[in-house]
Formats: structure tokens, sequence, C-alpha cells
């Protein structure tokens, strides 16, 4: 079997094997796998870790690093690409026998874009204005007092495919629009599809007015911190969910009605390079952005930190952001 083929196997290899033998704790939910940065000492779990197309990648949202297996060994254990390669490869590819190594090579030759079905089916799902008392504490505790229309307080019931094992989740969240949900709740972070055919997207929030005026965030609570600021309130508000819908959202042309733009990005690597790459696109557009020394702007919010707001440099000459 030639190279690229042993990487393919090795970025498919299933996630209990290569997290419990880099000792990370770690939980499944519905669309996700959850587990903790150990590499950084981190209490509370911010690695997300999905299949696409049958390879596993993961997602640090505490540093804004990423990528498959290989990826991990290099971040968890300090190794170079080398190392983390031959580790692996004598490892577990053994795990595979000769027959088995062939079906997997045909399946992704055939596989194409073809979506990865769940392991979860959607029994039912409720949608209400947020009520709940341990949510609307978990929101004070982020520093949001302030509840817009479009947050929502949800409730759903999924069943396992394979055991039949049934699970209720519930917290509050934001519809994409493609239709599927952004939920949050003191536990844990759920992107929940309704519909198998769902992808995960950015979410649009509008206001109802024709001002040409949007507020890009990365996330949820980016968002909910833009209203708890009593600024920009006439803005529509572009929530990412993840920066790597960037590029989505410039192809569905959402920018195209905006004239002014106020970028609230994280301050990592990730978040400057969604900025720079908004910044290319958009230079025929005035564009602002909000001035923090936290990680993001709900950090900021919570610190008490003050929060400014700056045109950005390099985009087009601009007057106020009013």
């Amino acid at each position: 079997m030639d190279r690229e083929h042993e990487l393919e196997l090795i970025k498919a290899l299933p996630p209990e094997l290569i997290l419990n033998d880099l000792s990370i704790p770690y939980r499944e939910y519905p669309s996700q796998i959850m587990a903790l940065a150990v590499w950084r000492d981190e209490r509370t779990p911010s690695v997300s870790i999905r299949q696409v197309d049958g390879i596993w990648l993961w997602k640090d949202f505490g540093s804004g690093k990423g990528g498959t297996w290989i990826d991990l060994y290099m971040e968890a254990l300090g190794w170079d690409l080398a190392e983390s390669i031959r580790y692996l490869k004598e490892k577990f590819l053994g795990i595979y026998d000769d027959l088995e190594k062939k079906a997997l090579v045909r399946k992704w030759k055939s596989a194409g874009k073809r979506k990865k079905e769940s392991s979860y089916d959607v029994l039912k799902s409720n949608v209400r204005q947020v009520k709940y008392g341990k949510l609307l504490e978990y929101l004070k505790e982020r520093g949001i007092r302030k509840i817009p229309p479009w947050l929502k307080e949800v409730s759903f019931e999924v069943v396992r495919k394979d055991t039949g094992e049934v699970k209720k989740f519930w917290g509050v969240g934001v519809q994409t629009e493609t239709g599927s949900w952004v939920i949050r709740n003191p536990k844990m972070k759920i992107n929940l599809r309704t519909d198998p055919e769902q992808e995960h997207s950015f979410s649009l929030i509008k206001r109802g007015r024709e001002n040409g005026k949007l507020v890009v965030v990365e996330g949820l609570f980016d968002a909910l911190t833009v209203e708890q600021l009593n600024r920009n309130s006439d803005y529509d508000v572009l929530i990412l969910n993840s920066v790597v819908m960037v590029d989505r959202a410039l192809e569905k042309g959402v920018f195209e009605n905006y004239d002014r733009i106020v970028l609230g990005l994280d301050n990592d690597d990730a978040g400057k390079e969604a900025k720079e790459k908004l910044l290319e696109e958009l230079t025929d557009k005035e564009v602002f952005e909000f001035v923090f020394s936290s990680k993001d702007l709900n950090e900021a919010l919570v610190r008490g930190e003050p929060i400014r707001v700056r045109p950005v440099e390099s985009a087009k000459p601009t007057m106020s952001p009013a």
C-alpha cells in the first residue's frame, strides 16, 4: 500500500483508539465528540472532534488549532510530522488486515463528497422563548441579561441507531441558514441537524431594516455580547458559528447588501486569518472592528473590559461607525 493510502488509514482511525492512547478524557454527543486539551492543562472540554468524509478532524477552540490525528499527536506530544506518522503507522495500522485496507481504499475512491450518515436520529424537538431557570442563570454568568428574540430555548431527544438508547438535551440556541441549530448549555456545545441532509452553516440575524449595516462575529455568545453593548442595535448580525464559514458566507453573497461592516472576531490565529480573508474581499466596504484584549468579545464582557470600535486600517477609508 502506498504512503497516500496509509495516511488516509491513519486519519480514519477510530477516536477511541487515539484518545485513549493519548490519555485524553472525552464525551460523545449527537453531532461531535468533546475532549479536554490536556496539553494546555484544561479543565473544561474545548476540543471538538467530527468525522468528515471518513476522516476524523479536531478543532481546539481554545487555541484555534486543529487538523487530523497526525496534527493532534504533534500538538499533544510536541512531535514533528515524521515522528507522528511513524508512530501512528507502527502502532495502529496493524489493526487492519489486507482485505480491510483494500476495501477502505475503494470506499474513499468512490465516496466523493458524500455526507457522513449520522449515528443518531432526532426523535422530537421543542423550541420556545428562553424561560428555564438554569439557562437564565447560565446566560447571566456569561454577562447576558438582555435576551433577544432570536435566541431560543431548545430541548430535544435523540436515539442512537446502533443501541436504541434515547438521550435528552437542552440549551440556548440560534438557527442557521440551513435550518440546523447551534446549541449551548453549561456543559457542552451541540450543532444539531434536524434533517440528515442538513449541513452546518452560519446564522444571519436580520433586523428588518434595509440600512446596509452588518456586525460579524464568530460565536453565539459573541452575538449576545453585541446585544448587551447597546450599540449597533440597528445592524444585522452574522454569526459564523465557525471561522471556516467565512468562505460559505462569501459564496452566498451575504455581504453584498451591506456598505458598513463591524468585525468582532476572536483574538487568535484563526480569527486573524478570517479577518484578513474578509478584508481582501470587502475592499469596497467601510470596515470597522471591535477592539479588546481578551480572547473574544464575550470574555471581554464578562471581565468588564472596555470594548471600543475603530476603523480597520487596511480597509476602505471610513467616517464613523454610527
